[in-house]
């Protein structure tokens, strides 16, 4: 009967030790799919943190245009009230100047329209 029972004791620790090994090695295999989507997970956000900053460059762009235009668009004002105030007997001149206005408003605009597009 001792026999019997050091047998029965050994299978006990044999079919422990395959269930703690079975364990372990499932725990490995967790860890591992962890630390591959957590290397995905770095991966992505690097790539979207370079989109950010590559939008970050085109809205400083789009903005300086805007600046631009509104300062060519002043500018167009300023040359057509000129035009106005000095040469008010002269309807042709004034229609040259409004007509260059017009031409400088239009430009702005495309300007803006082409950088609102890039976005």
């Amino acid at each position: 009967m001792n026999i019997t029972s050091d047998m029965d004791t050994q299978k006990m620790y044999m079919l422990h030790d395959d269930i703690t090994n079975d364990i372990i090695y499932e725990r490995d295999c967790e860890i591992i799919e962890i630390a591959r989507d957590m290397s995905e997970l770095h991966s992505l956000t690097k790539s979207m943190n370079e989109c950010i900053d590559q939008q970050g460059y085109q809205v400083d762009s789009i903005l300086s245009n805007i600046t631009i235009s509104g300062e060519n668009c002043k500018d167009a004002v300023n040359l057509i009230e000129k035009a106005k105030n000095e040469d008010k007997k002269s309807i042709k001149n004034t229609m040259i100047w409004i007509s260059a206005g017009i031409v400088s408003g239009i430009t702005v605009v495309g300007a803006i329209v082409g950088s609102i597009i890039l976005l």
